[in-house]
């Protein structure tokens, strides 16, 4: 019985160890990056506007609670207890690169404000105006900007 197998010339798994280390040094040069734009990262431009191999995002958001409280409210299309209401600020900026070098040679950003519905069961109701240089996005959505949902 062999204990240590050692892959040698030919083997299948000498084909695959060859192809996972090509792999692995790909992934570490050229990156597995995800996009940046839409509802979560750099929220005035349209989703996916950015992508490359690389990514870097930074994103500040300040919320300020207005109310703290438990009051119900019956909609048409929302029936819920209001548990707070909140005004965000934020500021965001990002940039992608087919190589990591190269990252921050040129970058984007994105301010704004929103508004924000708490409520008892948990959904957070968020409205947001987003400025950058290519203009102003208005977003609705269900979750918190960096939220399960949103990802």
């Amino acid at each position: 019985m062999r204990t240590n197998y050692a892959c040698t010339a030919g083997d299948p798994c000498d084909e695959s160890l060859k192809k996972l280390a090509t792999d692995t040094q790909a992934s570490r040069k050229y990156g597995t990056a995800s996009s940046l734009g839409g509802s979560s990262r750099l929220r005035s431009y349209a989703g996916g506007r950015f992508s490359g191999a690389h990514t870097e995002f930074y994103g500040y958001e300040f919320r300020w609670n207005l109310t703290d409280e438990n009051t119900p409210f019956d909609l048409y299309f929302i029936r819920d207890f209001r548990t707070g209401f909140q005004l965000a600020f934020f500021y965001e900026m990002g940039t992608v690169a087919e190589q990591r070098e190269d990252l921050w040679t040129k970058s984007r950003n994105s301010s704004g404000l929103g508004a924000r519905l708490v409520t008892g069961s948990g959904f957070i109701y968020r409205f947001d105006v987003a400025t950058g240089s290519e203009g102003q996005e208005t977003t609705l959505f269900v979750d918190y900007p960096w939220g399960t949902i949103a990802q």
